[in-house]
């Protein structure tokens, strides 16, 4: 019980508190659940809650999206979608974490691979979760991009095939769709919209 009342706190304290769960290593924890779930297959709501948990505990506080860096955070995201890829709410989950970690300037290099960017890419045409995993990896690609050429490091995908999906993707979104899309403040979507190089940032 006692993840499922982490996960509904980390949703409520403000950033002081949550700088002090990552001091207090909640996502230390959190990844060795992870990795437990993984090792034994096990998909359950455990596994959601805990993905949930960081996505909360990591939001709009980047030294607690660096210890999800740094504790090889990307690589259990990867193992996830690779053992349970029909899981729906895992993966809007792990998408959700990801974003506030692309939110995040100074970390957005550690994102700039060639497999992470396919994944993100080929998350743009999903329809699960109403458009909401696709709406999230378009968020993290948006971001990414939003650097400008010069930081697009990888080969393949190009930054202009990347932009091309984004583009075909949110003209393709219902936007009646059910959704549940939060912001505790518009900071991350005016840094976006002031990008002038790249429209597709502004979408």
């Amino acid at each position: 019980i006692g993840i499922y009342v982490l996960n509904s706190l980390a949703c409520q304290v403000d950033k002081n508190q949550k700088l002090r769960l990552g001091e207090l290593q909640v996502i230390e924890k959190m990844i060795d659940l992870v990795e437990r779930k993984i090792a034994n297959r096990i998909c359950d709501d455990v596994l959601e809650v805990a993905w949930s948990a960081m996505w909360n505990v990591t939001d709009e506080t980047p030294s607690n999206c660096e210890i999800f860096l740094n504790k090889n955070g990307i690589r259990f995201f990867l193992k996830c979608l690779e053992t349970f890829p029909d899981r729906e709410e895992l993966i809007r989950n792990m998408m959700g974490l990801l974003g506030n970690v692309s939110e995040v300037k100074s970390l957005r290099y550690r994102l700039m691979n060639s497999k992470l960017i396919k994944v993100f890419s080929d998350m743009l045409d999903s329809r699960t979760e109403g458009i909401e995993v696709s709406y999230n990896a378009a968020g993290v690609l948006a971001h990414i991009a939003s650097d400008g050429p010069e930081a697009w490091t990888v080969s393949s995908p190009s930054r202009q095939q990347v932009l091309d999906r984004m583009t075909n993707a949110i003209l393709s979104w219902n936007v009646n769709t059910e959704r549940n899309i939060n912001y505790r403040s518009f900071e991350p979507i005016l840094q976006l919209a002031l990008v002038q190089d790249t429209v597709q940032c502004q979408l």
